[in-house]
């Protein structure tokens, strides 16, 4: 069953930010606020966030938020179907109102200088070999700045970290969504940046790297779950994938059918964009 707050409003931003949540509620309430209170003041973007069946209070959190207007669209689901399927139910709203730029946004991060966003537009605007863009989360590696002759960058030659990834539209309509094959977690990112090299884009970081902190309270019980499906993938199905794609018998371009599996078994609400 879909249950609606009030009619679908077709909304006009740039910018279509998704946030993932699935427990972790301490971490949501630090995350959220924070990146509604920093990303920016200026430029025209929305937030949606997907919750994949939280069970410690989540849920009801969101919908708070989401009726004092925090949130623009809020999509409960009633089991979790993982990171890259979930972060595709936001990129598939966010293409319905014709966002030019895609994001991802993990709740359980922290930004540190206001209007951030403001900076990730201004490089992607002013650099179109970049496939995917976000503020570090690997501090312990620093990676050389690129100056294009009209903004500064730092280049990384493998996939950025998932925390904060922002595509834009041409690239997003190369190579699609984050691919399904990994079951719920591990290597959806490593992927997405794979397919951005193979499509003769770059993968970078913005050159301040003070902005973000990355602080991942991931209990020990959940941490483990998630490595063990990770080492999963690297032992199989993410290397029979990156095969696919060097043999050139698998697209690099991902279509989902996420949002017509989900119709009929979720909760839906919906309203208006940050600008």
């Amino acid at each position: 069953m879909i249950i609606m707050a009030g009619e679908y409003k077709a909304m006009s931003y740039r910018i279509g930010m998704t946030m993932l949540t699935y427990n972790r509620l301490e971490d949501t309430k630090i995350t959220l606020p924070n990146v509604i209170k920093t990303a920016s003041n200026k430029v025209a973007w929305a937030l949606t966030v997907i919750d994949n069946g939280s069970s410690d209070g989540t849920q009801e959190y969101l919908k708070e938020q989401f009726e004092l207007k925090m949130i623009d669209t809020l999509v409960l689901l009633k089991e979790n179907i993982g990171v890259a399927k979930g972060q595709n139910v936001g990129w598939c709203l966010h293409d319905k109102n014709g966002a030019e730029i895609v994001g991802k946004i993990d709740n359980d991060v922290f930004f540190h200088k206001n209007n951030w966003l403001d900076a990730i537009l201004n490089v992607l605007d002013n650099s179109p070999e970049i496939g995917a863009l976000g503020y570090n989360c690997e501090h312990k590696n620093t990676y050389h700045i690129v100056n294009n002759g009209k903004v500064l960058y730092r280049f990384k030659g493998g996939n950025i970290g998932g925390a904060c990834f922002f595509v834009p539209k041409h690239v997003h309509e190369t190579l699609g969504y984050w691919t399904e094959d990994f079951d719920k977690y591990g290597e959806e990112d490593a992927d997405y940046g794979v397919r951005i090299i193979l499509a003769g884009f770059k993968n970078a970081y913005m050159d301040d790297e003070t902005v973000m902190e990355h602080f991942g309270h991931d209990s020990k019980e959940y941490r483990e779950f998630k490595d063990i499906q990770r080492q999963d993938n690297l032992k199989g199905s993410f290397q029979q994938v990156y095969n696919s794609y060097h043999n050139k018998s698998r697209s690099l371009k991902f279509e989902t059918n996420i949002l017509n599996e989900i119709t009929e078994k979720d909760l839906i609400l919906f309203e208006g964009s940050h600008i």
